[in-house]
């Protein structure tokens, strides 16, 4: 049973997903957060989507500390220009799908008994693949462009599983030189800021991309016209993103009752060594918000395999017994 809110409260039947053996392998993992802790993460289904740079180095670390699924979703394959942030890729992998050669490695390296890794080479508005996502306890959002961001920011909230969304910029000065770099972490999910009123996309970005203007060459090059290429990404800047979503979702499963709320976002800029932290909540009129806890009743815009139908953020057509399992899925 999850229990959605500014903490991941979850229980699990023994009997149907027991509790994991204690391992040598996991000795000093288990003597760190304790067996209690453990027994909890360990038995999590996670899923990550984007498993790029970020994605990849948050796989690892899930795949180190005993997890034991772990669902994979990317539709690349790996190209030439990776290999220099790619954790698991070498030379003689380019051309193949990211999700299965991340999942060889971590078929490698994963310290719990048993281990399964799903993997979906194709985008999370395949029907197969978000069916599969709603099946998770928490989602890592590695990706940056617009729809897949809408999509799950939707899941958060609709089906109350919690994500933890993650983001580098960069800026280089005339010269070429570094200017500045910047990443945050962000943990949308009921009672918290919602991924579109964080500004991190609109619903022109969506539409855009949707009907294949983001892809076009002459739209790229009338939106760089008068900028200069931004996001431009390196390991050291990968990793230290990595470990704080990481970090995050330890936040969000082993918070106690006394430790303070970060209020789901976390910026920390690169050259005056500074890590901030913000409360913050939706818009007073934010759609997605709306949308809390309707479950299997809520129809996902932009799903292919499936009839779409308007959106209505009414509620007034649910009975008494989901109004009242929606109250206490968001208040807890």
């Amino acid at each position: 049973m999850r229990v959605a809110g500014k903490r991941l409260d979850i229980t699990f039947n023994d009997k149907a997903l027991p509790a994991p053996r204690r391992r040598e392998t996991l000795k000093h993992t288990i003597d760190t957060w304790g067996i209690e802790c453990q027994n909890k993460i360990a038995r999590l289904r996670i899923c990550i989507v984007g498993v790029g740079s970020v994605g990849s180095m948050i796989a690892e670390s899930l795949a180190r500390m005993g997890i034991q699924q772990l669902v994979l979703v990317d539709p690349d394959k790996i190209e030439e220009h990776n290999l220099d942030r790619l954790l698991y890729a070498n030379a003689s992998e380019v051309g193949q799908y990211k999700v299965e050669v991340a999942a060889r490695r971590l078929r490698r390296i994963s310290t719990a008994e048993h281990f399964e890794v799903r993997t979906h080479p194709l985008s999370i508005q395949s029907e197969s693949v978000l069916s599969s996502t709603l099946d998770c306890d928490l989602i890592f959002s590695a990706v940056d462009r617009p729809l897949p961001k809408d999509l799950i920011n939707r899941i958060a909230y609709a089906h109350c599983i919690p994500v933890v969304s993650g983001g580098v910029f960069v800026d280089n000065k005339n010269d070429g030189s570094l200017g500045q770099a910047a990443w945050s972490v962000t943990t949308v999910g009921p009672g918290r800021r919602c991924l579109r009123c964080d500004g991190q996309y609109t619903s022109s970005d969506v539409v855009i991309e949707r009907d294949g203007s983001l892809d076009n060459p002459s739209y790229i090059a009338e939106s760089l016209r008068d900028s200069e290429p931004t996001n431009q990404n390196v390991f050291p800047f990968c990793a230290n993103l990595a470990s704080f979503m990481v970090l995050e979702m330890v936040r969000l499963t082993m918070a106690a009752d006394w430790w303070p709320d970060t209020g789901g976002k976390l910026h920390y800029s690169m050259i005056p060594g500074r890590l901030q932290h913000e409360q913050a909540a939706c818009q007073p009129n934010c759609s997605i918000r709306e949308s809390e806890a309707l479950g299997d009743e809520y129809r996902f815009p932009f799903i292919e395999g499936v009839p779409q139908v308007p959106q209505n953020p009414s509620h007034a057509g649910l009975s008494e017994s989901m109004r009242l399992s929606r109250k206490l899925l968001i208040n807890g």
